[in-house]
């Protein structure tokens, strides 16, 4: 009987260091993937009044959002898709945002990388608004990302001959 609860203890130790383990292993991996996003500061005023998406995701946290912009103010954040684990509270984010006109507030505390994604999606969308972004092999990815856009609502549109006001601005 003693072999069998050692045996017992023994597994359950075993799994209990292999689930510390590699919560541990995420959780670093996690804070790398958030400590990585471009932090670029945006200037509202540079933005054009629309309706901008953005995107972020970690290994597990991933973010759409809808960001409208008027008069170089934050009008309104919609969080389209928010997949997390217990970071869900994080969504209360962007009326910070909002009321702060400002991408750069403080992370709701129990959700700190639900949050730091929710804001980075929204550097997203406005990044892609006013340009910046990286390159990739020296090419410019928003020109070629506005000529795609352009080109998909040219031909959606090419039996009507009109062109997809969205297209101009980004909407």
């Amino acid at each position: 009987m003693k072999k069998l609860f050692k045996t017992f203890l023994t597994i359950v130790i075993i799994f209990a260091l292999v689930i510390i383990f590699t919560f541990a292993v995420v959780s670093i991996r996690m804070t790398g993937q958030v400590k990585a996003f471009d932090k670029t500061n945006i200037d509202l005023s540079q933005v054009a009044d629309g309706v901008y998406t953005g995107h972020s995701e970690t290994d597990l946290v991933k973010v759409e959002v809808r960001v409208t912009v008027a008069e170089g103010m934050i009008r309104d954040i919609e969080i389209l898709k928010h997949e997390c684990g217990k970071g869900r509270p994080a969504n209360e984010i962007v009326n910070d945002m909002i009321e702060k006109n400002d991408i750069e507030v403080d992370a709701v505390s129990g959700a700190t990388m639900s949050s730091e994604v929710i804001k980075d999606a929204v550097r997203d969308a406005l990044r892609w608004q006013i340009g910046i972004l990286t390159t990739f092999k020296g090419q410019d990815l928003l020109h070629f990302a506005r000529i795609c856009h352009l080109s998909r609502s040219m031909y959606k549109n090419r039996d009507t001959g009109s062109l997809d006001k969205s297209a101009q601005t980004g909407a």
